[in-house]
């Protein structure tokens, strides 16, 4: 029976859960909480309908991101960095989530301060390459040990497609693509004129989009409101006698005859 190995790149992926990003518009925070454990099993469940087969769990799981040290109080121009040292903690605790689901985390590679960063990232430009090549090279290395495996790269950075399927010609038999539909993609953070069309998987491309309420941290629920249909999560369960509403639609529900 095949197995599953999965490579996150963890810089694309936190940056989807960010504010007003693609993952956190379909929920009630602010911010999208990615349950790892649901997500190894979302994406295993998505691979056995798509393949119609079985497959096991226990395959390699690695999580590749860089997190920024030694952030000062203040930028070059007097303004605060706080949301800056804000962002990288998130970072942690993301790694620390991954890092207890089972994952490995020696590819979230510590990255010094550098005065140029603070815009970079505000711009959504700002790329730490070391977390490309290291997600290519096991990515490589582990498809070409285990070819009769499935190797799912969660990702929507394309730039890493042109040098997986130079190294490994028959990668679209076994790799399959988690990322977020096209169409939330904005081409001008991408640095390749390469599109997902141009790569004809063989399975997939799964979608995160389509199983946000399957990967999310807590109790999850779904806004019954007629006029809603977020996804949120609450620490205890909602009973259930009663109807999941949001926090914006638990006032505003519709009154019972």
């Amino acid at each position: 029976m095949s197995k599953i190995h999965i490579y996150i790149d963890g810089t694309w992926l936190f940056n989807q859960c960010g504010r007003d990003r693609t993952l956190s518009q379909y929920v009630e925070s602010e911010n999208f909480y990615i349950d790892f454990i649901r997500l190894d099993q979302a994406i295993k469940d998505k691979i056995e309908l798509l393949s119609g087969t079985k497959v096991e769990s226990g395959g390699g799981r690695w999580y590749y991101t860089s997190i920024i040290k030694g952030i000062p109080e203040n930028d070059v121009d007097g303004s605060s960095l706080e949301w800056m040292r804000n962002r990288s903690h998130a970072i942690e605790q993301t790694v620390k989530s991954a890092e207890i689901a089972g994952y490995d985390i020696t590819g979230a590679f510590e990255v010094p301060f550098k005065f140029w960063m603070p815009k970079q990232i505000q711009s959504k430009l700002f790329q730490e390459k070391m977390v490309d090549t290291s997600v290519v090279a096991r990515m490589v290395l582990s498809s070409t040990q285990y070819q009769d495996d499935f190797h799912v790269l969660i990702s929507g950075d394309l730039d890493m497609m042109p040098a997986i399927s130079l190294v490994v010609p028959e990668y679209l038999d076994k790799v399959v693509l988690c990322c977020t539909d096209p169409a939330q993609w904005d081409p001008n953070l991408q640095q390749t004129s390469k599109r997902l069309t141009d790569y004809s998987f063989q399975y997939g491309p799964i979608y995160m989009d389509e199983m946000v309420g399957e990967i999310m941290q807590g109790h999850v629920y779904q806004c019954q409101h007629p006029k809603c249909g977020i996804f949120f999560s609450r620490s205890r369960p909602i009973p259930k006698s009663q109807k999941s509403y949001c926090r914006e639609h638990l006032i505003t529900r519709p009154v019972r005859n």
